[in-house]
């Protein structure tokens, strides 16, 4: 669904709750804004979506779809060749890895589900310097 505000106050608003840990409602304002985006922008927004997304997911018991959409989260960011809407890619990546439960280095255990159960910290989106 496309919504009628602007795109900047629909990021300001994920944005503060994500921070706060509410990772379904940041998921709801990204994708409001990411329908019309295009191009890398796009594709940075959507693993912003993803990552709320499997945080969600860590936060109410589901491993193995926390941990689909983390490997999502990551390649997408990867992928991305700067920063967008104020967020540090890599500080992101960094401190995602770390309230989800290290899922980009230990994959492999999660998805066995061998890994313990994270609880995900709420954190708020890193501020690029460029």
């Amino acid at each position: 669904m496309v919504s009628e505000r602007p795109k900047d106050e629909l990021f300001r608003i994920a944005s503060e709750h994500f921070a706060a840990g509410r990772w379904f409602e940041a998921h709801e304002e990204w994708e409001a804004m990411w329908h019309p985006l295009e191009g890398e922008e796009r594709e940075f927004v959507q693993a912003l979506i993803q990552a709320a997304i499997s945080l969600h997911h860590q936060s109410r018991g589901n491993r193995a779809g926390a941990w689909s959409l983390a490997q999502r989260v990551f390649t997408r960011m990867n992928g991305a060749t700067r920063n967008w809407h104020g967020v540090d890619r890599a500080a992101f990546l960094a401190a995602f890895d770390a309230a989800n439960g290290r899922f980009g280095r230990l994959d492999a255990v999660v998805a066995r589900g061998d890994a313990p159960m994270v609880v995900p910290t709420p954190f708020s989106l890193p501020t690029a310097r460029d």
